[in-house]
Parts: structure tokens; sequence; C-alpha cells
């Protein structure tokens, strides 16, 4: 009887060692890596320059629109301090407001302006990321990548220069963009 138990262990045994080798020499599915620069991406674009050109522009009207309200603060801060003591407490006082008037202006212009900015960068950049995120689908499955790395965010240390397929999908955005026009 134990000699029969033995004998089961034994083929029990050699049998999951012959499963396991089975199963282990099935084929691996296929990886393939990409990475794709999406800043870069997109100013190498036409689209992608004027949208960056527009909202340049809007960055500097917003500059200058907040140094306006920066020299009218300051102007006011120098003339309370050199004219403080001259001054009677009703004028300082009211001096005083009136800087501190200019500086909450100036910090709800800076959040407006935020704002407006943000609204207009989503408005220009994200039709351009819809239609590069095709073009990088297209790309993929094209050179059979099974993954893109976005560089902005993936964390990537180090990459092959080969798996960049940035010029690709510049170059095919591009061409698509001319076709549209």
């Amino acid at each position: 009887m134990l000699r029969q138990k033995s004998k089961i262990v034994l083929a029990l045994f050699i049998l999951i060692i012959f499963l396991s080798l089975g199963f282990s020499q099935q084929p691996q599915p296929h990886f393939n890596v990409a990475v794709i620069n999406p800043v870069k991406a997109i100013q190498g674009t036409v689209e992608g320059n004027k949208a960056l050109m527009a909202l340049q522009e809007k960055e500097q009207h917003i500059r200058s629109e907040l140094s306006k309200l920066d020299t009218q603060a300051n102007d006011l801060a120098t003339k309370i301090q050199t004219q403080g003591f001259a001054l009677s407490i009703e004028a300082q006082q009211k001096m005083s407001r009136e800087l501190e008037s200019i500086k909450i202006k100036r910090k709800r212009a800076e959040e407006d302006f935020s704002r407006e900015y943000q609204e207009l960068e989503f408005k220009l950049i994200n039709p351009i990321r819809k239609g590069m995120l095709s073009i990088i689908k297209d790309v993929s499955k094209n050179n059979g990548y099974s993954v893109v790395f976005d560089l902005s965010i993936s964390g990537v240390a180090y990459y092959d220069p080969a798996f960049d397929i940035t010029e690709e999908v510049i170059q095919k955005y591009n061409a698509a963009d001319i076709g549209r026009n």
C-alpha cells in the first residue's frame, strides 16, 4: 500500500513537472515600446507654433497689465513713504486704503488672467493633442508598438533615441494639417 502511494505521488510529481515545463515553453507576448516628447511634437507642428505664438502674446499682455498695476502700487507706496509725515492722518489712511485696493485689484487680475490663459491654452492646444493622439495610435499600430511613453510625464530616466517617434508624429501631423487646409 505504501508502495502504491509512493508511485502515485511520484507520478503526480512527474506530471506536474511536465505540465509546468509545457506552460513555460509557450511563447511570451511581444512587447515593443516607443517614446514621444509631446512638448517638442507640438512645437514642431505648424498649428502648434501658431498656438504657442498666440499664448506668448497673451502672456505678454498679462505681464504688461500686471506690470501697470505693480507700478501704480509701487508709486503710491513710495509716495506714502516719502510724504507720509507731511500728510494728515486722514490722507495717510486714504492713501493706504488706495494702496490696499490696488493690491487687491492686482491679485484679482492675476487670478482672472491665469484662468483666461488656461482656457486659451486648452482651446488652442487640446485639438492638437487630440490629432496627435490619433497619429500616435496609427504610428504605434504600423510599427507594432505596444506602449508609447509620454516623456513629459512618464518618469523615463533613459531611452534609446531609436525608440523616439516624436519626429515621425510631427511629420505626419504636419502632412495631415496641410491636407486639412
